[in-house]
């Protein structure tokens, strides 16, 4: 069942074209890599596809529904999106950031309930943030405060995500962890996640498909053996790429 979709969808930024007249169908239990070399548009579609961006041309489907057409709140309910840059400018603690991802489902007359925490806490102990609760997020290094934000968006509970460079900041450790992660709440909610991210091997690793961006082209989407080819990663990325294929496993080197 697609979950997000998009009818002949043009996305441009100033003499940039994104994407022309493009069908595109996300699915439950997919986790799409967003790919393409700097300033080829990801950041542009992945906030177009949140409904934050009105297209130049097309419909996105929240399900059946043109988001267009739908509240925010209920739209916060359904969708999440992890920004690329997200600074908080008042003072927080940790547990009253990840409750931000509450707020969908809090009524203006109440506050927090037990229920709002026990997700929080959940959330924040899944990134391994346990213990963190009444520190400052401003005291936070660069990428404890990467993982608080996943952790907001996991307090969110929503069935997409759209996720702008989500290993930024953060260390292999936590690189392997977080998308680790991410794909068993995927799996779990039987949802949808699509992710912008820079390096080839963790999206052969973590995800199941692949939108590449090459301007000038239209973009290659599908499975990642069929968008994860030498020939097109060298003419998105202007470089040579080499694909091995190791005890059954493939990897990306550029050449």
């Amino acid at each position: 069942m697609s979950l997000l979709t998009a009818n002949n969808l043009t996305v441009s930024i100033g003499e940039l074209t994104i994407c022309k007249k493009t069908e595109l169908r996300f699915a439950a239990d997919q986790t799409w890599a967003i790919l393409g070399r700097n300033g080829s548009g990801k950041t542009t579609l992945l906030h177009t596809l949140a409904g934050l961006r009105e297209p130049q041309e097309g419909i996105i489907h929240l399900r059946t529904q043109p988001m267009a057409q739908l509240q925010r709140r209920f739209i916060a309910k359904q969708l999440g999106i992890l920004f690329q840059q997200q600074d908080d400018p008042f003072p927080a603690t940790v547990m009253e950031t990840a409750l931000i991802g509450r707020h969908p489902y809090i009524e203006s007359w109440r506050g927090e309930t037990a229920e709002d925490i026990q997700c929080a806490e959940s959330a924040l102990k899944s990134v391994e943030l346990e213990g963190f609760e009444h520190r400052f997020s401003s005291t936070l290094s660069g990428g404890e405060k990467q993982r608080l934000k996943i952790a907001t968006l996991l307090t969110q509970n929503p069935q997409i995500m759209l996720l702008d460079e989500p290993t930024n900041h953060l260390d292999l450790n936590h690189q392997i962890k977080l998308l680790n992660l991410i794909s068993k709440v995927t799996q779990a909610r039987q949802g949808v996640t699509l992710m912008v991210l820079h390096d080839l091997n963790l999206a052969a690793r973590f995800c199941t498909h692949a939108l590449l961006l090459n301007p000038g082209e239209a973009p290659l989407q599908g499975s990642l053996e069929e968008v994860l080819q030498a020939e097109s990663l060298e003419r998105a990325y202007g470089w040579p790429v080499k694909r091995f294929n190791i005890n059954g496993k493939v990897f990306y080197h550029p050449q």
